[in-house]
């Protein structure tokens, strides 16, 4: 039978974190983040090919942009992208009119933007607005993302 060596000292109950009995504690609870394994984005595909200015038609069609969902981020490997509709925590896509009576004018869905482009014209004629903007935001989850590469914004200037 082999011989037991027994280490002179306290017990300490393996129920309690180390030096959580300074604090009076039985656990102890981190209430910190990280931003290590959060996705820096570095291309978000076909957004660079929203116009920075629009020039509106009173045809009665909508302006319409769908996103292809493709980013570059650390994980897509060097040049390479995938298609973040793909995977969990995908980014959204909206649209807003700088000037809230528009509002009606524009919609957005999951991936794409619209904009109602004979209804936006009448009603800019009867203000007598000639131009106005849109916000566009692609935003990406910030628990996947950090802070800096969430969100992407462009303003669109809307002309009749």
């Amino acid at each position: 039978m082999p011989k037991l060596f027994q280490i002179p000292g306290e017990r300490l109950s393996v129920n309690q974190w180390f030096g959580a009995e300074e604090n009076d504690r039985t656990y102890v609870n981190w209430s910190g983040s990280t931003d290590s394994m959060k996705r820096v984005i570095t291309a978000v595909g076909n957004m660079n090919t929203v116009p920075t200015n629009l020039q509106l038609e009173r045809s009665g069609s909508a302006y319409l942009f769908v996103y292809d969902g493709l980013i570059s981020d650390q994980y897509s490997g060097e040049g390479k992208t995938y298609n973040a509709y793909h995977h969990a925590d995908a980014p959204t896509i909206t649209i807003q009119s700088v000037n809230a009576n528009y509002s009606e004018y524009v919609s957005y869905g999951i991936n794409s933007i619209s904009v109602n482009q004979a209804g936006l014209s009448e009603a800019m004629e009867a203000d007598g607005v000639n131009a106005t903007q849109m916000l566009i935001t692609l935003r990406f989850p910030q628990r996947s993302t950090t802070t800096a590469t969430a969100t992407y914004e462009m303003l669109m200037t809307v002309s009749r």
